[in-house]
């Protein structure tokens, strides 16, 4: 059966269409899995998502997995989820990424250390001329950070790295290793779309986004150039 995805109740803030940069997402886990299938429904195609570890029981209550996925590799599965959700096949890569990953148009960092996300930023984002966007998340049990700058903005990147700390700084957070709970996530998944609609629509938008999620409190920041 041929069934076309009807996209009419959304295309006044984003006509697929009409967008077809690439967007790369990397790291699967409780935002990237999420953030995954929800750009997909909105029918976005041109994606990449690149996460080189594998689901485990302890993933299910907070990603996007099944007890099907277990075992099997976090990229490769939301691949078939999508395929399975929208008819279409997005680009998924069991690997790492690192300075020779050619990434373009929008980046997502959603990892699970402040390591690898600083490793991705100063080896592939920081600086290059290919990429329109970057945005990146932090997560702890009742809240979180985002953070959507232009990586060849000098102002947004030195306010953005003075945000960059040790693992050893971190709480142990749902992208780490201890607690998680699903609601977080999401909520920290709809921020960071919003931002990229925004972006999308030339409309403005917070560079830096601190969530409160148990006492309801959002507390956001715009760079200037």
């Amino acid at each position: 059966m041929n069934i076309q995805n009807d996209y009419s109740r959304q295309v006044n803030i984003l006509n697929p269409e009409e967008f077809n940069k690439r967007i790369n997402i990397i790291g699967a886990g409780a935002t990237g899995s999420w953030m995954s299938l929800a750009l997909a429904k909105m029918g976005l195609k041109n994606i990449c998502v690149y996460d080189f570890d594998e689901v485990g029981m302890h993933n299910l209550p907070n990603q996007m997995f099944g007890v099907r996925d277990i075992g099997r590799n976090k990229a490769l599965s939301i691949k078939a989820i999508i395929k399975l959700f929208t008819g279409f096949l997005i680009s998924a890569k069991n690997e790492e990424v690192n300075g020779d990953t050619p990434l373009q148009g929008i980046v997502f960092i959603l990892t699970d250390t402040m390591k690898s996300r600083k490793d991705i930023y100063y080896k592939a984002v920081k600086n290059n001329p290919n990429i329109d966007l970057l945005i990146e998340t932090r997560m702890d049990l009742r809240g979180g950070r985002i953070y959507a700058i232009d990586p060849k903005n000098r102002e947004h990147t030195r306010l953005y790295e003075e945000t960059l700390y040790s693992d050893d700084e971190a709480e142990v957070s749902a992208c780490g290793v201890s607690q998680t709970v699903l609601p977080t996530a999401l909520g920290i998944v709809s921020h960071a779309i919003w931002k990229l609609l925004n972006h999308i629509n030339k409309e403005r938008f917070e560079h830096e986004t601190i969530l409160d999620f148990s006492n309801e409190i959002v507390f956001t920041q715009i760079w200037e150039d």
